[in-house]
């Protein structure tokens, strides 16, 4: 094998070869860093914009349930939905419990 000469003397070319396998590698972290950045924005956006929905839901769920403990809104659903009338007061009957059973 004849050897790589520059201007007559031998060319080592194992330091050039360390080099550039040094820079491949910083390269190649380097992409990986990045890619890992990107990876974590975009799992960053995600959460967020499910952090938001869940706090829409939240609010609306919560109005929800303000409007159904409504005393209101509960009477009319049970005379519109479930057709429930007041009771007529000469049809109402005491009870009376036994002493001691309270």
């Amino acid at each position: 094998m004849r050897a790589l000469a520059f201007r007559g003397r031998p060319l080592r070319l194992w330091p050039i070869a360390v080099l550039c396998a040094l820079f491949t590698v910083w390269g190649l972290l380097h992409v990986w860093v990045r890619l890992q950045l990107i990876t974590i924005g975009y799992e960053i956006s995600r959460q967020t914009q499910l952090r938001h929905d869940l706090t829409e839901l939240t609010q609306k769920l919560s109005l929800e349930l303000r409007t159904r403990m409504d005393l209101g809104t509960i009477e009319h659903v049970a005379h519109e939905r479930l057709q429930m009338v007041a009771p007529d007061p000469q049809q109402l009957r005491p009870l009376v419990l036994p002493p001691g059973a309270e």
